[in-house]
């Protein structure tokens, strides 16, 4: 894939892999779309193993990442980036959101930290917000972004609940990025609103 300046993997299914690694010296825009990762370990039959992700392109200037979370993010390299656009597939588990899946998304966020501009799905933001206090624990990575959206899932009294820790995770290395929120009807409402702002951060 040296001279590829565009990568596209949809609907692809990886096994008996442990680690998926996409390296593009020259990749420009890079999309995954319901990538699905199998990898069973060696020891046990049919025991599902860790799985890892690695993208190494220093060019990229666009990602598109709409998938399940893999296992670890194992390295990211994607200093050139400049829009991301991040839509974490909801693995359905008895046990629900567990820290180490925000944990993997915190990892992934500082892995496109150089994103100008970023969306983050609803399901994504539901993780991040699962646990606050690790977004209060790491400093954001996020210096030159000027555009956040949020597309925030309503909680079970149909309020649109976003916890101030997520807002202050990426405020705090870009305080000027304009915010936009996203209800699940599609109707966007600017970060710039004082009373939907004070909303937000006091539920």
């Amino acid at each position: 894939m040296v001279n590829l300046k565009e990568l596209c993997l949809e609907e692809c299914t990886f096994f008996h892999l442990k680690t998926l690694r996409i390296s593009g010296p020259q990749l420009l825009q890079l999309t995954m779309l319901n990538v699905v990762y199998i990898y069973f370990t060696t020891d046990v039959p049919f025991r599902l193993g860790s799985f890892g992700l690695e993208i190494l392109a220093p060019k990229v200037k666009r990602l598109t990442f709409k998938c399940k979370l893999p296992d670890d993010f194992s390295q990211l390299d994607l200093p050139s980036l400049q829009h991301a656009d991040v839509s974490v597939i909801r693995q359905f588990t008895s046990w629900g959101i567990d820290e180490g899946m925000t944990r993997n998304v915190l990892k992934l966020l500082h892995g496109i930290c150089n994103a100008q501009f970023l969306q983050l799905s609803g399901i994504t933001v539901e993780i991040l917000a699962a646990f606050p206090q690790l977004l209060e624990q790491q400093s954001s990575s996020f210096r030159r972004l000027k555009s956040l959206e949020l597309e925030v899932l309503p909680n079970k009294n149909y309020l649109l609940a976003l916890p101030g820790e997520l807002l202050a995770y990426f405020l705090q290395g870009s305080p000027s990025a304009q915010i936009k929120i996203i209800d699940p009807g599609d109707k966007c409402r600017s970060g710039t609103c004082p009373y939907f702002c004070s909303m937000l951060l006091t539920i």
